[in-house]
């Protein structure tokens, strides 16, 4: 008996081992994965190349002394309730560069932003931004975008002293 799983086993070996072609080895080796990079991805790529996405999200927890406390910014806690978790907040932001013939500086930019809580969804940015082409010193933005009001309201909180904006920068601008 185990003679035969022996022989059974070595029969097995010796055909795994068999160096003869299949024509499905074949057939994938005759296909190059060089010409389908360069008829499928490379075109697709160029073709959103000048799309570019960026995306950030706050998570934040908060805890309370007492239940029900109410809070200057992010709404009340619940009657009793004294800690949660919120999404602070979530932003996506989508720009497209319209490149010139010579890929120096951009025709025009597309922005479009916006930002999610657990409460709602706002529009943050949309707007166009038109380039002028010969000597490229001036623009021209329309659409939905950062009011010049101060100092701080523009700034992400990236170049901000403080990542939170002061009490009336918030009442004013909310």
């Amino acid at each position: 008996m185990p003679t035969k799983v022996l022989c059974v086993f070595g029969a097995v070996i010796l055909l795994l081992c068999n160096p003869l072609k299949s024509k499905a080895q074949r057939f994938l080796s005759d296909y190059d994965s060089t010409l389908f990079m360069r008829d499928t991805v490379t075109q697709t790529v160029r073709r959103f190349e000048n799309l570019h996405f960026s995306a950030y999200m706050q998570p934040q927890f908060q805890v309370a002394q007492k239940e029900g406390t109410q809070t200057f910014e992010g709404g009340n806690f619940g009657e009793h309730v004294n800690n949660r978790f919120m999404l602070r907040r979530a932003r996506v932001k989508i720009d497209y560069v319209l490149p010139s013939k010579d890929n120096d500086f951009p025709k025009a930019l597309f922005t479009f932003q916006f930002e999610a809580t657990e409460r709602d969804l706002n529009i943050r940015d949309m707007f166009l931004r038109l380039y002028e082409p010969k000597k490229q010193n001036l623009s021209l933005t329309m659409g939905l975008f950062a009011r010049p009001f101060g100092y701080e309201v523009n700034l992400s909180s990236a170049y901000r002293e403080s990542p939170e904006r002061g009490r009336m920068s918030q009442t004013l601008m909310p």
